[in-house]
């Protein structure tokens, strides 16, 4: 099963790209990992989520932030 496959079966969709907010370099490779800048979760163009988790954000919103975030990605 490819990506596509596995977030078809999630029921995701991939967003396009979102644009730079800032300057920045927005990945960094070391080995086999990546380290990745500027992750954020936009929407349409928009900033969806903000706040601190377990203050103004609960779980869930924290956990749907991270996924919109991931998608971006």
């Amino acid at each position: 099963m490819d990506f596509e496959e596995k977030l078809a079966l999630l029921g995701w969709t991939l967003p396009a790209a979102p644009k730079p907010v800032a300057n920045y370099l927005p990945l960094v490779r070391s080995g086999y990992l990546l380290f990745l800048s500027g992750m954020l979760p936009f929407v349409d163009g928009k900033l969806n989520v903000t706040g601190k988790l377990g203050k103004s954000l609960s779980v869930d919103q924290g956990k749907e932030a991270t996924r919109i975030a991931l998608l971006n990605g």
